[in-house]
Protein backbone atom coordinates (compact mmCIF):
# COMPACT_ATOMS: atom_id res chain seq x y z
CA UNK A 1 0.00 0.00 0.00
CA UNK A 2 1.31 3.44 -0.90
CA UNK A 3 0.21 6.74 0.65
CA UNK A 4 -0.43 8.26 -2.79
CA UNK A 5 -1.20 6.81 -6.22
CA UNK A 6 1.87 5.12 -7.70
CA UNK A 7 2.93 2.40 -10.11
CA UNK A 8 4.52 -0.80 -8.80
CA UNK A 9 7.14 -3.38 -9.64
CA UNK A 10 8.67 -6.16 -7.55
CA UNK A 11 12.33 -7.07 -7.69
CA UNK A 12 12.97 -10.63 -6.47
CA UNK A 13 15.46 -13.48 -6.35
CA UNK A 14 17.03 -16.05 -4.07
CA UNK A 15 19.58 -13.50 -2.81
CA UNK A 16 19.50 -9.74 -2.18
CA UNK A 17 21.08 -9.33 -5.61
CA UNK A 18 17.51 -10.23 -6.75
CA UNK A 19 17.92 -10.78 -10.50
CA UNK A 20 14.25 -10.82 -11.55
CA UNK A 21 11.61 -8.15 -12.02
CA UNK A 22 7.86 -8.48 -12.20
CA UNK A 23 6.16 -6.68 -15.06
CA UNK A 24 5.72 -2.97 -14.32
CA UNK A 25 2.13 -2.13 -13.37
CA UNK A 26 1.80 1.43 -14.64
CA UNK A 27 -1.61 2.02 -13.05
CA UNK A 28 -1.34 4.77 -10.46
CA UNK A 29 -3.09 3.22 -7.46
CA UNK A 30 -2.60 3.00 -3.68
CA UNK A 31 -3.40 -0.69 -3.12
CA UNK A 32 -0.94 -2.90 -5.00
CA UNK A 33 -0.80 -6.63 -5.66
CA UNK A 34 1.68 -8.59 -7.76
CA UNK A 35 1.61 -12.30 -8.55
CA UNK A 36 4.97 -13.92 -9.14
CA UNK A 37 4.94 -17.15 -11.14
CA UNK A 38 7.38 -19.87 -12.22
CA UNK A 39 8.97 -19.95 -8.78
CA UNK A 40 10.85 -22.98 -7.47
CA UNK A 41 9.17 -25.06 -4.73
CA UNK A 42 10.55 -25.00 -1.17
CA UNK A 43 12.67 -21.95 -1.94
CA UNK A 44 13.19 -18.76 0.06
CA UNK A 45 13.01 -15.62 -2.07
CA UNK A 46 14.10 -12.08 -1.26
CA UNK A 47 12.03 -9.24 -2.64
CA UNK A 48 11.52 -5.52 -2.50
CA UNK A 49 8.88 -3.28 -4.01
CA UNK A 50 9.50 -0.22 -6.18
CA UNK A 51 6.74 2.37 -6.53
CA UNK A 52 6.89 5.64 -8.44
CA UNK A 53 4.34 8.43 -8.04
CA UNK A 54 3.03 10.73 -10.81
CA UNK A 55 5.84 13.24 -10.11
CA UNK A 56 8.48 10.53 -10.70
CA UNK A 57 9.50 10.08 -7.05
CA UNK A 58 10.68 6.51 -6.47
CA UNK A 59 10.15 4.67 -3.20
CA UNK A 60 11.79 1.30 -2.56
CA UNK A 61 10.75 -0.97 0.30
CA UNK A 62 13.07 -2.80 2.64
CA UNK A 63 14.08 -6.35 1.72
CA UNK A 64 11.52 -8.98 2.72
CA UNK A 65 11.44 -12.75 2.23
CA UNK A 66 8.92 -15.50 1.58
CA UNK A 67 9.26 -19.26 1.12
CA UNK A 68 7.33 -21.14 -1.53
CA UNK A 69 5.44 -24.28 -0.63
CA UNK A 70 6.82 -27.74 -1.29
CA UNK A 71 5.45 -29.74 -4.19
CA UNK A 72 2.52 -31.88 -3.11
CA UNK A 73 3.27 -35.51 -2.34
CA UNK A 74 1.61 -37.58 -5.04
CA UNK A 75 3.77 -40.69 -4.66
CA UNK A 76 2.07 -43.66 -3.00
CA UNK A 77 3.86 -45.51 -0.23
CA UNK A 78 5.64 -48.75 -1.01
CA UNK A 79 3.56 -51.92 -1.03
CA UNK A 80 3.94 -54.61 1.60
CA UNK A 81 5.96 -57.33 -0.14
CA UNK A 82 6.38 -59.96 2.56
CA UNK A 83 2.86 -60.57 3.92
CA UNK A 84 2.65 -64.05 5.45
CA UNK A 85 0.23 -65.98 7.66
CA UNK A 86 1.28 -67.92 10.75
CA UNK A 87 -0.24 -69.38 13.92
CA UNK A 88 -3.25 -70.56 11.91
CA UNK A 89 -6.05 -72.06 14.01
CA UNK A 90 -9.53 -73.28 13.08
CA UNK A 91 -10.92 -69.72 13.37
CA UNK A 92 -7.98 -67.29 13.17
CA UNK A 93 -4.67 -66.51 11.49
CA UNK A 94 -1.86 -64.15 12.40
CA UNK A 95 -0.63 -61.92 9.59
CA UNK A 96 3.03 -60.86 9.63
CA UNK A 97 4.76 -58.21 7.49
CA UNK A 98 7.40 -55.50 7.52
CA UNK A 99 6.15 -51.92 7.64
CA UNK A 100 6.65 -50.27 4.22
CA UNK A 101 8.27 -46.90 3.61
CA UNK A 102 6.65 -43.75 2.32
CA UNK A 103 9.35 -42.09 0.28
CA UNK A 104 11.22 -39.87 0.68
CA UNK A 105 11.82 -41.54 4.03
CA UNK A 106 8.69 -41.44 6.14
CA UNK A 107 6.34 -44.02 7.55
CA UNK A 108 2.88 -44.79 6.22
CA UNK A 109 -0.14 -43.39 8.08
CA UNK A 110 -2.59 -46.31 7.98
CA UNK A 111 -3.33 -49.80 6.71
CA UNK A 112 -6.32 -51.29 4.93
CA UNK A 113 -6.33 -55.07 5.52
CA UNK A 114 -8.84 -57.22 3.67
CA UNK A 115 -9.56 -60.91 3.19
CA UNK A 116 -11.68 -63.08 0.91
CA UNK A 117 -12.23 -66.69 -0.09
CA UNK A 118 -11.28 -65.68 -3.67
CA UNK A 119 -7.95 -64.28 -4.85
CA UNK A 120 -7.81 -60.51 -4.31
CA UNK A 121 -6.65 -58.17 -7.08
CA UNK A 122 -6.61 -54.40 -7.51
CA UNK A 123 -9.91 -54.65 -9.42
CA UNK A 124 -11.83 -56.61 -6.75
CA UNK A 125 -10.06 -55.22 -3.65
CA UNK A 126 -13.06 -53.10 -2.64
CA UNK A 127 -15.33 -56.16 -2.51
CA UNK A 128 -13.10 -58.07 -0.06
CA UNK A 129 -13.99 -58.15 3.65
CA UNK A 130 -12.52 -55.22 5.60
CA UNK A 131 -10.93 -55.92 8.98
CA UNK A 132 -11.09 -53.49 11.88
CA UNK A 133 -8.54 -52.54 14.48
CA UNK A 134 -5.52 -52.60 12.18
CA UNK A 135 -2.28 -51.73 13.98
CA UNK A 136 -0.79 -48.28 13.60
CA UNK A 137 2.01 -48.41 11.07
CA UNK A 138 5.50 -48.70 12.53
CA UNK A 139 8.73 -47.25 11.19
CA UNK A 140 9.75 -48.75 7.84
CA UNK A 141 11.21 -52.25 8.16
CA UNK A 142 9.73 -52.99 11.59
CA UNK A 143 7.84 -56.31 11.78
CA UNK A 144 4.11 -56.00 12.41
CA UNK A 145 1.33 -58.46 13.13
CA UNK A 146 -2.44 -58.59 13.05
CA UNK A 147 -4.76 -61.46 14.05
CA UNK A 148 -7.78 -62.08 11.84
CA UNK A 149 -10.38 -63.83 13.99
CA UNK A 150 -13.84 -65.22 13.28
CA UNK A 151 -12.78 -67.26 10.26
CA UNK A 152 -14.53 -70.46 9.19
CA UNK A 153 -12.61 -73.68 9.73
CA UNK A 154 -11.30 -75.65 6.74
CA UNK A 155 -11.65 -72.60 4.48
CA UNK A 156 -8.95 -71.13 2.23
CA UNK A 157 -8.56 -67.38 2.74
CA UNK A 158 -6.63 -64.76 0.78
CA UNK A 159 -5.41 -61.62 2.55
CA UNK A 160 -3.86 -58.38 1.31
CA UNK A 161 -2.83 -55.03 2.74
CA UNK A 162 -2.76 -51.56 1.24
CA UNK A 163 -0.97 -48.74 3.01
CA UNK A 164 -1.84 -45.06 2.89
CA UNK A 165 0.32 -42.03 3.59
CA UNK A 166 -0.69 -38.83 5.37
CA UNK A 167 -1.49 -37.15 2.03
CA UNK A 168 -4.01 -39.86 1.06
CA UNK A 169 -1.82 -41.67 -1.47
CA UNK A 170 -2.57 -45.40 -1.44
CA UNK A 171 -0.16 -48.24 -2.27
CA UNK A 172 -0.83 -51.15 -4.55
CA UNK A 173 -1.98 -54.36 -2.85
CA UNK A 174 0.55 -56.49 -1.04
CA UNK A 175 1.75 -59.91 -2.12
Amino acid sequence: TTNEPADTQVEYGITTVYGSLSPLNTSLITSHSVTLSSLAPSTTYNYRVHSRDAAGNLATSLNRTFTTQALPDTMPPASVTNLAASSITTTSATLNWSAPADLPGGAVASYDIRYSTSPITESNFSSATVVTGEPAPAAPGINQTYIIAGLNSSTLYYTVIKSQDAQGNVSLISN
